[in-house]
């Protein structure tokens, strides 16, 4: 087709679809509801039908001033990692070693470790000039090397890492000639480094949060929220501790949904609160909040019941769940945020009813209901419906 032709075709189908939208909104309302598949009070037509009630409740007025007596304190991320680095340090330069019947001249250098238990791998590496005889390491007074070097040469020795400590000293000898009282060993050391592979992580991560007096006395319970971010092969538990106490030990579902861990009263004191995470995982933990629930911020909270029987009809695409939220006033802006156990949905709405479709998101048995307003408006009625 030229693009002549597909541009034609696009602007009759432009045409259409906006004489089609004049017409609706020509009709008389009682032809448009019927178009629509709408009752007389503009409602879905599926409404009007018999239907299973699972929940229903006169809201009434509802404010976020009202709804949203929490307190909230941010919390900045956490990063629990793992990671190898590997650094090469000098210990020396030139050092002259030499032993024989009645003298000996033997050097030591020393390096310090800040984690020795952290160190994955760890050796000598060692430049020689001229040599004569055996060369000799000891570490921290272990002898771990006795062995014939080349002049001209280089040689690795590996420190064993049982032996390593946070100051460590490296003996540095040439070996007893023995009974040969007239020859004397030596050797000319050019370049002695250190070279380490060490484990650098953080696995434990502690903030605090200040929770006053006045706020302890009217607190209720608390919410601890944050995010997950990891590969998705990650499977190591998440442990979050309150003051000491296990709250949510858990393999977390990363970059998927946002973990809400309920925090009871009893392991909140008065004054600074210790958080920790912890894992062998790794986990960038982001988005951390800290919500103190207030006496009274339940009332925003409502939870049904679905039987095994239905809720496998609804998995299985027999039956739908609605939520229906019937408000007072039409041509009234209703901006809020409703969860469905942990699926949010974002409303924004002028029309007098308003429906979920929640099917995807039941759980068997008990479900919890959120609704957090962001202006002030009436709901005369919400209700769960089974069709």
């Amino acid at each position: 087709m030229k693009r002549g032709q597909a541009g034609n075709i696009a602007t009759l189908i432009s045409l259409i679809a906006l004489f089609m939208l004049v017409y609706i909104l020509l009709l008389p309302q009682e032809a448009r509801d019927d178009l629509l598949n709408r009752d007389e009070q503009g409602r879905p037509s599926f409404l009007t039908e018999d239907l299973d009630t699972l929940f229903s409740k006169d809201i009434g007025e509802v404010s976020p001033l009202r709804q949203s007596r929490g307190i909230i304190h941010t919390i900045a991320g956490v990063n629990l990692f793992s990671d190898v680095e590997n650094e090469i340090i000098t210990l020396a330069n030139d050092l002259a070693i030499s032993r024989g019947s009645v003298s000996e001249n033997s050097q030591e250098v020393i390096f310090q470790l800040d984690n020795p238990q952290d160190v994955l791998k760890s050796e000598l590496f060692i430049v020689f000039g001229e040599t004569e005889g055996n060369f000799v390491v000891a570490l921290n007074g272990r002898e771990i090397f006795n062995g014939d070097v080349g002049t001209n040469t280089q040689e690795i020795i590996q420190l064993p890492l049982g032996l390593l400590q946070g100051i460590n000293t490296v003996e540095l000898k040439s070996a007893s000639p023995g009974a040969l009282i007239f020859k004397t060993n030596m050797h000319d050391l050019k370049d002695v480094r250190l070279r380490k592979q060490v484990e650098i992580k953080n696995r434990v991560s502690k903030r605090v949060i200040s929770i006053p007096a006045s706020e302890l006395k009217d607190l209720e319970t608390s919410i601890l929220s944050f995010s997950v971010f990891c590969s998705q092969d990650e499977n190591d538990l998440l442990n979050v501790k309150v003051n000491g106490g296990n709250v949510y030990s858990d393999v977390p579902f990363c970059n998927l949904k946002r973990v809400e861990i309920e925090v009871d009263r009893s392991f909140v004191t008065d004054g600074a609160n210790e958080i920790v995470f912890e894992s062998e995982g790794d986990y960038v933990i982001e988005e951390v909040e800290w919500q103190s629930l207030l006496r009274g911020e339940r009332a925003s909270e409502f939870a049904f019941d679905i039987d095994s029987e239905n809720y496998k009809d609804v998995r299985r695409g027999l039956r739908n769940t609605f939520v229906v939220l019937d408000f007072a006033l039409s041509d009234e802006r209703k901006t809020f945020d409703f969860y469905i156990n942990e699926e949010k949905f974002e409303v924004n709405t002028l029309d007098d009813t308003y429906v979920l479709d929640i099917s995807d998101f039941l759980e068997s048995g008990s479900n919890l209901m959120r609704l957090r307003p962001r202006n002030s408006f009436e709901i005369v009625e919400m209700r769960v419906e089974l069709d």
